[in-house]
């Protein structure tokens, strides 16, 4: 089973900067040294915008077809207002539609995401950064808020934007669009 780590600051509650004063741009290199910007997109559901999505990665060494190799980052730019709780059921439910892992990981993992991801306001940022020998580390605005490890969660979490079963292959192009 997965282990999971809660971080949180200050007295037991989170307090994540201003949506305004985190850039992905400044922030991932901090926690990837080699990564750079490789893609770019923007979510829709039902028409309107969701999330904008970019991707950071070693532009040498990245392969889409083996994420747990290296390190890297994802970040979402949130559109509007949604609850952790709503978060963690759209991942593990775009998990469960991608087929690349069992029901009781998913399951587990719901549980695990339900525990720590936070609630998002419009403009402010959930980055999702890997490390192969950590697992995949959550920050909301560039603050830390929790860990799942193992490659099979990578595989599967970012499995939803890049493995080529992807229920989005348009934006798994525009993601990858470093990648020709």
């Amino acid at each position: 089973m997965a282990a999971i780590v809660l971080t949180c600051s200050g007295a037991g509650l989170l307090s994540p900067k201003p949506a305004w004063a985190y850039d992905p741009l400044e922030f991932v290199p901090d926690q990837v040294a080699a990564a750079r910007l490789y893609g770019s997109a923007v979510m829709r559901r039902y028409g309107r915008p969701a999330y904008g999505i970019k991707l950071f990665v070693d532009l040498g060494t990245f392969s889409a077809d083996d994420l747990s190799r290296e390190s890297f980052a994802l970040d979402l730019e949130y559109k509007s207002a949604l609850s952790g709780a709503e978060i963690a059921s759209a991942f593990t439910g775009q998990m469960a539609d991608e087929g690349i892992a069992t029901g009781a990981q998913i399951r587990a993992w719901h549980k695990q995401l339900a525990q720590f991801l936070p609630s998002v306001q419009a403009s402010q940022h959930l980055t999702a950064v890997f490390h192969p020998r950590e697992g995949t580390r959550f920050f909301l605005n560039g603050n830390p808020v929790g860990l799942i490890a193992g490659n099979d969660f990578c595989r599967a979490f970012f499995g939803i934007w890049l493995d080529s079963t992807t229920t989005m292959p348009d934006l798994r192009a525009r993601l990858l669009k470093g990648a020709g």
